[in-house]
């Protein structure tokens, strides 16, 4: 095996579980995203004046015991009306597992 097929076969998107009891969700899991999904999440994250950002990080990164998403971009709105609370603890398990720095988060909520 080359170099390159090495790095494109490599395992290097780990998830991390998280427990969402207010929801009666014993275990779901947060994903990391590729390099294209991060795109994606930043250029949709800044259209519509950074309406929910982060229900639309979790629409992204939050799956099931398969790695399938959970939730379609098109529930952020619906996402965005649920408890800040759980909704801000996986944001915040997504942005440390996803390398999303203070200043990338600080970018997305400016007005």
């Amino acid at each position: 095996m080359d170099l390159r097929q090495k790095i494109l076969l490599a395992e290097d998107r780990p998830r991390h579980s998280v427990a969402l009891p207010e929801w009666g969700i014993d275990e779901l899991f947060v994903n990391t995203l590729s390099a294209a999904d991060r795109d994606d999440y930043e250029r949709w994250s800044w259209a519509d004046d950074r309406a929910n950002f982060r229900a639309k990080l979790v629409c992204r990164a939050l799956v099931n015991d398969k790695g399938e998403r959970v939730f379609a971009d098109d529930d952020a709105p619906a996402l965005g009306h649920k408890s800040a609370a759980v909704v801000s603890r996986i944001f915040d398990v997504a942005v440390k597992l996803n390398g999303l720095l203070g200043s990338d988060v600080d970018e997305l909520a400016k007005n």
